[in-house]
């Protein structure tokens, strides 16, 4: 089930205890796209697939990532990835954690 940009709500049949995603609307301009659970090669797909339907629908998306438990290769590259799908559309897309050490650790 894919969710529509101008719906709030959780998003997928993936949103159960491994990956729950909740976008939610400021305005016309700006989503919040609220991430809990695991992204991994599994959950990273759907991830990627609401990411770029609302960077499509709004100029602006912040990633909430602050209930992420674990991040894979795939997830960080889903992460990575939306600004290069869209050529042409000004769009930002920034991520927000406050306990990324889970996240810095590794990539040192």
């Amino acid at each position: 089930m894919a969710l529509l940009p101008s719906t709030q709500g959780r998003a997928g049949p993936l949103s159960t205890d491994v990956l729950d995603l909740h976008v939610t609307e400021h305005g016309t301009d700006a989503r919040v796209v609220t991430v809990r659970g695991e992204i991994d090669a599994l959950t990273a797909p759907e991830l990627g697939g609401l990411l770029t339907a609302q960077l499509a629908a709004a100029p602006l998306v912040v990633v909430d990532l602050e209930r992420v438990r674990f991040l894979g290769s795939a997830g960080l590259s889903v992460l990575l990835q939306p600004m290069n799908s869209l050529p042409g559309k000004t769009a930002t897309c920034g991520w927000s954690f406050t306990t990324g050490a889970w996240l810095i650790e590794p990539l040192r």
